[in-house]
């Protein structure tokens, strides 16, 4: 008997592995915006750095962002955007001539809820339907010759549905590709956000 329920929990671990996070969405709260792209003259672009501040309440969630993975895309966004001359991430030193701080925050749910969703799921093969929930919070906050001049910031709810019926549809609606939206509402929405002020306060842009 004690070997019989050690296979079946066996049996369980697989099966929530195989099902669980059947769908995963970004829920709509920023809009997946395409980045902002400036063909700005050589001589009106600027050097820019940044720096990046990241914090989570859990780690190693499926799919999650990084600190590295976030610092990329936010180099990438700020040189594809063509405003700026040379892009650098230094520490935390917003007294550069022209200096941008990102910082960004990963919740999930309380152990407590987790728990509930990860018993219901296990008990019940996934046959009824639950759901966790975590979030990405994102800010940028512009520095001119170590003053604050301008700031900005969005956040994103992820959720991940579970539901045995929707797993073949989670094979492309999967952990990572949630996360990708998030990020890139995140992200985009904020860079975007400094372009345009940029544009306007160094742009002559009305």
């Amino acid at each position: 008997m004690k070997r019989f329920m050690n296979v079946f929990n066996v049996l369980l671990v697989v099966g929530i592995g195989l099902f669980s996070g059947c769908i995963a969405v970004d829920c709509g709260y920023t809009e997946n915006e395409d980045p902002i792209t400036v063909a700005a003259d050589e001589d009106a672009k600027v050097a820019v750095t940044y720096s990046l501040d990241f914090g989570e309440t859990w780690e190693s969630l499926y799919g999650a962002p990084s600190r590295e993975s976030l610092s990329k895309k936010v180099r990438a966004g700020l040189e594809r955007c063509g405003l700026f001359s040379s892009v650098e991430e230094v520490a935390d030193d917003s007294t550069d001539y022209y200096h941008i701080t990102f910082k960004f925050y990963e919740a999930y749910m309380t152990e407590g809820r987790d728990e509930g969703v990860n018993t219901t799921a296990k008990y019940t093969l996934c046959l009824v339907p639950t759901w966790d929930e975590a979030s990405l919070d994102g800010a940028a906050t512009v520095y001119l010759r170590g003053k604050p001049i301008y700031s900005t910031a969005r956040a994103e709810k992820y959720r991940t549905i579970i539901w045995l019926p929707l797993a073949p549809i989670g094979v492309v609606c999967n952990c990572w590709m949630g996360w990708h939206f998030v990020e890139k509402g995140v992200i985009n929405g904020v860079i975007n956000d400094v372009v345009k002020f940029h544009q306007q306060r160094f742009g002559g842009e009305k």
